[in-house]
């Protein structure tokens, strides 16, 4: 993880060397999204409550992060998988 703040995190997820920018955005007012190197690949209106799963490809490849968050709008855990591999997970 790079970096962490509230309702978002920032990952790097390097695959076949190529190494790729995750952020997650929860703070969108009833609107949460996911960026890959900047540019918005997943999201959507989250009422009445935050989307649990994003799922999107990256060379070819399915990733999916999972989010979770508690009642008092903190982040409770998010998993990645790649290809159905978990790859990272609080």
């Amino acid at each position: 993880m790079l970096e962490k703040k509230w309702l978002y995190r920032k990952f790097l997820l390097t695959i076949g060397g190529n190494s790729y920018c995750i952020e997650y955005h929860g703070r969108g007012a009833g609107y949460e999204y996911v960026t890959l190197d900047g540019s918005a690949v997943a999201g959507g209106t989250s009422q009445p409550w935050f989307i649990p799963s994003f799922t999107f490809e990256i060379e070819q490849h399915r990733i999916v992060l999972n989010v979770r968050v508690w009642a008092w709008l903190a982040i409770r855990s998010i998993k990645i998988t790649l290809d159905g591999i978990e790859v990272f997970s609080i």
